[in-house]
């Protein structure tokens, strides 16, 4: 629909060009011959009629060559499938969002000529193809035919003799490598959607082998293609979330400390992102009890909150984050530390469990004096569950 609206305004453009070439021309003033002729052509390339014209020929000459093909009679098949994809190639140039239109065409040649043992001829049409999907290949399955083009550029190459040196073996490796690349990222990608399943049912230990094994699957890919180190990340940090509800803290731990690792070599990493990776690395070093380890990323999340704080939303991760690191610190004994943070989270948000860890903190250092007055504030507050009900003075 969009490309008819992009269309439409030309084919007007180029209808009023040719009327007011014909009247020039007509009244002999000026280039009217040619403003006709140009607006014309804008008119024929652009109107439905180039598509309809090109399309409708195609279509009859790759039926001729698929009932050619199905009969044995492979050269007529090939030859008919040419002629088509002739006209899908003119129809592609004029309509780009029908070039994909060419692959039938383009497949069929294949085959007939695999057929007629012309293996150079079959794997030059076979390097179009892959051409063709790797220009249309937007979507999933369009992906999958790219794959299966390149099966048949394999095929096509390896049925030339076997001495083949230079370019032809090293088309030959490529095809083969981005063959088991697709191959590789599907897999991992089917992996994945099944142990969300089980993990969703939570039924943890069905889905850890299968994160497991995405991860394995992914980690080679990354380090040849970075364009796949975000799914890295992602099931790294599935598995380890599936790690932790299994109360194997350890190698989670390791998943999410990998997952951290990755994500800092990606430009897109977000700040919430960071965050996330940070506060599961911190967490599960926290159900370790290795708290001094959960500082330093605990530490990263205040900064990052810090320097991202753009709203009421954001101020109440802050107070979390805060809250998070003043536990680790307090954990390891480090109570002056731990103070300085609950009591910037206090200075974020004024709440209750803020002013509690407090004045926790502050006895614990022996300072109740510090910590009177906010006693004082705390025991003015609405105590949890109890509605205040305020009947308005008679006037």
């Amino acid at each position: 629909m969009m490309d008819k609206l992009r269309r439409y305004p030309i084919r007007v453009l180029g209808g009023l060009a040719a009327v007011t070439g014909l009247v020039l021309w007509i009244a002999g003033i000026g280039p009217g011959k040619t403003i006709t002729v140009i607006g014309a052509f804008v008119v024929l390339l652009f109107g439905d009629s180039v598509r309809s014209l090109y399309l409708g020929q195609a279509i009859a000459q790759y039926r001729y060559a698929s009932k050619s093909f199905r009969s044995g009679k492979h050269e007529d098949a090939a030859d008919e499938a040419a002629q088509a994809a002739v006209n899908l190639r003119k129809l592609g140039f004029a309509r780009p969002a029908e070039l994909k239109r060419l692959a039938p065409a383009l497949s069929l040649q294949w085959a007939a000529l695999e057929n007629l043992d012309r293996h150079a001829d079959a794997a030059l049409v076979a390097e179009e193809l892959v051409a063709v999907y790797r220009t249309v290949g937007e979507n999933y399955w369009e992906r999958f035919y790219l794959a299966d083009s390149m099966e048949r550029l394999e095929t096509s190459v390896s049925e030339l003799p076997a001495d083949r040196v230079g370019a032809e073996a090293d088309e030959l490796l490529m095809a083969r490598a981005e063959l088991a690349y697709e191959a590789n990222r599907k897999h991992a990608r089917a992996l994945g959607l099944v142990a969300d399943r089980h993990v969703k049912l939570r039924e943890y230990d069905a889905a850890l082998p299968l994160l497991i094994q995405a991860a394995d699957i992914l980690r080679p890919l990354a380090a040849e293609h970075p364009d796949r180190r975000s799914s890295l990340v992602g099931a790294l940090t599935d598995l380890g979330h599936c790690l932790s509800d299994l109360d194997e803290h350890e190698r989670a731990q390791a998943a999410y400390a990998e997952a951290l690792d990755v994500s800092r070599t990606l430009d897109e990493t977000t700040p919430t992102a960071q965050i996330r990776h940070l506060v599961n690395l911190a967490g599960s070093l926290r159900e370790l009890q290795r708290y001094e380890e959960a500082v330093p990323n605990d530490e990263a999340a205040v900064a990052i909150l810090r320097a991202n704080l753009r709203n009421g939303d954001d101020n109440e991760k802050l107070v979390l984050a805060l809250g998070l690191l003043g536990d680790d610190l307090r954990a390891a004994h480090r109570l002056e530390d731990a103070l300085a943070a609950y009591q910037e989270a206090l200075t974020v948000r004024r709440t209750t469990p803020a002013l509690q860890t407090v004045i926790q903190t502050l006895r614990a250092l022996g300072r109740p004096d510090e910590a009177r007055p906010l006693e004082d504030e705390l025991q003015t507050r609405p105590k949890p569950g109890l509605y205040t009900l305020t009947i308005p003075q008679a006037r």
